[in-house]
């Protein structure tokens, strides 16, 4: 290990000292999701990928149409169609029509797809309670909030992802 690199945790790899904002956040982010799939394997859920878990986060409990969900995931409409298929494949979704629209259907979460997103949500509790282990409650929390104040400081127009992402945490337009 060189001057300018840091042992993050023990076992893993060392990591440059000069790691830009953007990839530390990208990095974390990576490893909390796959902390959380390695947590929800240990379940008993195979053959499910972290675009799958993904459409499941963003169901309403009274059921989503398809486009809605491309649009909280930013992905088309043709691939969270596939995806949607292969979950309800797999038993974790079903697919009704709209009573408010018939051309339209919603995408609704059967007994194993709450009961995933229930483990799921556990799965993501225990990683940040790892988490805060590691860093303590106090500098926890500190991170928290500095990631709050980033976000609501982010560029929230209709050519901005980050628009669709404040109407999702916050009901709503915000500015």
């Amino acid at each position: 290990m060189t001057m300018n690199e840091k042992k993050v945790l023990p076992g893993a790899p060392a990591l440059p000292a000069q790691l830009s904002l953007g990839k530390l956040m990208l990095y974390v982010y990576r490893g909390y999701s796959a902390l959380t799939m390695q947590k929800l394997k240990a379940e008993g859920y195979e053959g499910l990928g972290l675009a799958h878990v993904s459409v499941l986060a963003y169901l309403d409990n009274d059921g989503t149409r398809i486009v809605t969900l491309a649009d909280r995931v930013g992905a088309t409409k043709q691939y969270i169609g596939r995806l949607v298929q292969e979950l309800e494949e797999a038993g974790y979704l079903t697919i009704e029509d709209d009573p408010a629209d018939r051309r339209a259907s919603l995408v609704k979460a059967t007994e194993r797809g709450t009961r995933f997103k229930l483990d799921a949500m556990a799965g993501k509790q225990q990683v940040e309670a790892e988490f805060a282990d590691l860093l303590g409650e106090e500098r926890m929390a500190s991170l928290m909030d500095c990631l709050r104040i980033l976000l609501e400081h982010l560029p929230n127009d209709e050519d901005s992802k980050v628009a669709s992402v404040m109407e999702q945490l916050y009901g709503g337009k915000t500015r």
